[in-house]
């Protein structure tokens, strides 16, 4: 990519699952960036409680219940990464617009890129095994997530849609979220 560890100045936590935050304290120490999450995840991120168990029972998709039962069994285990500041609905970090997308987890974060029409909805939305509004055996708040999912397709501009586990939405984005939107809970 043409570019060093010491190019990266900000690291963005979009929530405080391993799969998310695992290398975390090892990027900012090689990196000296500077690391953002929601109020609700830092004491996570920091070491200080883990993250808030899930249910052990597999639920859809199967293909990611290994996930589902390290998290429900409490092995989210990661070094601690001191968080520099926190994050709330509408803050800014470079060209990034901080969007409060709770479900997935209380403290989940979205990032709105309004110059490449761009959304980066971390677990709120999933393209692997297959495209649904998170993955229900990792989610805390499905309901709630689907809400997210609502207050995302409200970006009427967007096209290009990254997420946390699978590949990203080049195209179309917005018409994605519209119907996810409608999911049921």
């Amino acid at each position: 990519m043409g570019r060093q560890p010491s190019d990266l100045k900000n690291i963005i936590a979009a929530h405080a699952h391993r799969s998310h935050i695992g290398g975390m304290a090892e990027l900012k120490r090689q990196t000296n960036a500077k690391v953002y999450a929601h109020e609700w995840e830092i004491g996570i991120l920091e070491g200080q409680r883990k993250a808030t168990r899930v249910s052990l029972w597999p639920k859809a998709p199967l293909a990611a219940y290994k996930l589902q039962f390290g998290l429900a069994i409490g092995f989210d285990g990661h070094k601690p990464c001191p968080v520099d500041q926190s994050l709330k609905e509408a803050d800014h970090v470079g060209p990034l617009t901080i969007v409060s997308t709770p479900g997935h987890t209380p403290g989940c974060l979205s990032f709105y890129w309004p110059e490449k029409k761009a959304l980066f909805v971390g677990d709120v939305l999933v393209t692997w095994p297959r495209v649904e509004a998170g993955w229900a055996g990792l989610t805390l708040d499905m309901r709630q997530n689907v809400q997210s999912v609502g207050k995302l397709s409200d970006f009427g501009d967007v096209e290009i849609v990254g997420v946390g586990h699978g590949e990203p939405i080049p195209h179309g984005g917005i018409e994605v979220l519209k119907k996810l939107r409608e999911q049921k809970v």
